[in-house]
């Protein structure tokens, strides 16, 4: 549900200000009038009061505003969104498919981890052998200069390893920067191509 709307967006239909292009605004909620006191991210779906030390989700932006709970919180973004929201009691089997579900995402979100810790690992060590092939041979051609048979040979793999080792940079620094919910999709069909 929350995810059908942004953080500024409840932003504004609290009452807040139109935050600045940096995603800043005045903590409108406690009468504050420091235009950078609180950020907000549509991108991660966060904000944060920096002067208060409080932050959270976009439930937790409406609790805090209208000092409410998380379930009134809930019922408000859902009339915001123009959702329905059903509050009944689960049943027994309802329970059962929710905690059935919950231990699947667990699971998943566990084996996501460790695929992204063994990726950046692989990655990482691959840069580290081409970064000390690189070296060993800049090293050797200090040494021993061009003019050889093993110079020539050498200044050839700087050549290679220097284009190498900058695709990889930027490949670690992609995998480093990328979301968990692209990482997802890029692990699920990995997942379906190995079953």
């Amino acid at each position: 549900m929350v995810s059908s709307t942004t953080v500024t967006s409840v932003w504004l239909a609290l009452g807040g200000d139109q935050p600045s292009r940096f995603g800043r605004a005045r903590a409108f909620y406690r009468d504050g009038n420091n235009w950078q006191a609180v950020s907000l991210n549509d991108e991660k779906g966060v904000w944060y009061d920096h002067r208060d030390h409080v932050g959270g989700g976009i439930l937790s932006l409406v609790q805090h505003v209208r000092k409410c709970n998380r379930a009134d919180a809930a019922r408000w973004v859902a009339d915001l969104i123009g959702a329905t929201l059903d509050d009944r009691p689960m049943t027994r089997a309802d329970r059962r498919e929710y905690a059935r579900r919950r231990a699947q995402a667990e699971r998943e979100a566990i084996a996501l981890l460790r695929w992204k810790e063994g990726h950046r690992a692989a990655l990482r060590a691959a840069y580290h052998r081409l970064w000390k092939l690189h070296h060993a041979c800049t090293h050797y051609i200090i040494a021993n200069g061009l003019d050889t048979a093993m110079g020539d040979a050498a200044a050839n793999v700087v050549e290679v390893t220097e284009g190498m080792i900058e695709r990889l940079r930027e490949q670690i620094d992609l995998f480093d920067g990328a979301a968990y919910a692209d990482l997802l999709v890029i692990f699920r069909g990995k997942q379906r191509v190995a079953a």
